[in-house]
């Protein structure tokens, strides 16, 4: 299996430290408070795509989370918006 963001040399996954630099310089060029860190763009990620209805397992395979439990930290940001959403097939066009 190869990583979804290799090192430089291909051998395995970026460091962390490399990630947070690119996300610094990024949000630098960009104007954008370092507030939140890299760390706040994953849990904005996992919090859209809940809100979304996209469900616990799929978010925790896009994450690379281990185990059910570790993705459920972010139902508790996304519950509140949950209770009042319509049904999926709500969503979808109308066939005419």
């Amino acid at each position: 299996m190869t990583a979804r963001h290799p090192n430089r040399a291909g051998t395995g996954p970026m460091e962390i430290q490399t990630a947070q630099r690119i996300d610094y310089a990024a949000r630098n060029a960009a104007g954008i408070a370092p507030e939140g860190g890299i760390h706040g763009l994953r849990h904005a990620f996992a919090t859209h795509l809940l809100e979304a209805g996209v469900d616990l397992y799929r978010i925790g395979r896009l994450l690379s989370q281990g185990t059910l439990s570790t993705t459920s930290r972010y139902l508790h940001l996304a519950r509140s918006s949950l209770t009042g959403n319509t049904s999926p097939l709500e969503r979808l066009d109308p066939l005419t």
